[in-house]
């Protein structure tokens, strides 16, 4: 409401960039839930049309930012922007932690998987290097994550 106070409104504006800040980064953790990273229709879109592409190639191990951006019609650096600009993250890194997010249900709920298959299933080339970024991430190994 007019009038307002410059304090006010400097408090008000570090206050809801922290809020979105900290939206990012507890919803990239979990698979980013679009209806919170995005703010307006043409946003969520986006962020549902790159998950889509994700989980299509989600066991192709050549999958690369390149082709994201290209199916999403877009030059290399301004899909690299966007995309940053609305997660917070990297594309490399979100696909990362998708896969990883989704590797982490599939070795609870789908114990007569090997890992190695999974890690496959989920575009790694090697299993061991799989097993680091699982670690990295989680803390632990796959088969003690398993276990």
């Amino acid at each position: 409401l007019k009038p307002f106070g410059p304090k006010l409104l400097v408090i008000r504006c570090n206050n809801l960039i922290r809020s979105r800040l900290l939206l990012k980064k507890s919803t990239i953790e979990k698979n980013s839930d679009i209806e919170l990273l995005a703010t307006n229709p043409m946003d969520k879109k986006f962020l549902q049309d790159c998950n889509a592409y994700i989980e299509e190639n989600m066991d192709n191990s050549d999958f690369s930012v390149d082709a994201l951006a290209q199916k999403m019609n877009m030059g290399r650096t301004t899909f690299f922007n966007k995309f940053k600009a609305l997660t917070g993250v990297t594309p490399n890194d979100y696909v990362l932690n998708y896969r990883l997010n989704l590797s982490a249900v599939l070795l609870k709920e789908k114990p007569e998987l090997q890992i190695s298959d999974v890690a496959y299933r989920l575009g790694f080339n090697s299993p061991h290097y799989f097993s680091q970024c699982f670690k990295r991430k989680y803390g632990v190994t796959p088969k003690d994550f398993r276990g």
